[in-house]
């Protein structure tokens, strides 16, 4: 065991993001990461929605060490565990967007 522990990643989806998204979005989001230029860096991971006044509905978001395959296999698996945990949605179809064609 390590004595200096490090950071690696963590995943934040609020109750009322997730409930927001499906009672009041369309059934559409996009994923995208950003590099964090500050001090101790990362990626920030995200996915948002668009909601009824087409404004832009942030779902749920997570800050992972480098974006690689693990990143966002860690990032889409709670994603999924997230919004398949709401009642409402279970059989609803959804949209995803990306800009990971270049992958």
């Amino acid at each position: 065991m390590s004595t200096n522990p490090l950071f690696k990643r963590f995943f934040v989806c609020f109750d009322a993001m997730k409930k927001g998204f499906v009672r009041g979005c369309r059934p559409w989001f996009g994923i995208d990461g950003c590099h964090l230029k500050g001090t101790y860096g990362g990626v920030l991971l995200s996915a948002v929605a668009i909601d009824g006044n087409k404004g832009l509905f942030p779902i749920v978001f997570a800050v992972v060490e480098v974006e690689c395959m693990d990143s966002w296999k860690f990032f889409l698996c709670l994603l999924y565990e997230s919004l398949a945990s709401v009642q409402e949605w279970k059989d609803h179809p959804l949209t995803i967007m990306s800009d990971m064609q270049k992958v």
